[in-house]
């Protein structure tokens, strides 16, 4: 976990990790209820960072290839 911030009432976290190509890619999770990891973890595919709005039911997520904002949809499972 690269860093994570809280703006009043908003909780977020970004996830940073490279590719074998050497792209970097920062996931940002924003809006979270509750989060299950600090700045400075080490996380695994699929772990839990958290809970997804105070009623579960709302997440801005952000994604930045080489420090450039993507889509994000290609990152999220159906």
């Amino acid at each position: 976990v690269k860093d994570k911030g809280h703006a009043p009432g908003n909780k977020s976290l970004t996830v940073e990790y490279t590719r074998p190509d050497g792209s970097k890619v920062q996931c940002t999770y924003m809006h979270l209820g509750d989060m299950a990891v600090k700045a400075g973890d080490t996380v695994q595919a699929g772990q839990r960072l958290g809970t997804a709005g105070k009623d579960g039911g709302h997440l801005h997520f952000g994604v930045r290839l080489n420090g450039s904002y993507v889509n994000p949809a290609k990152y999220v499972s159906p």
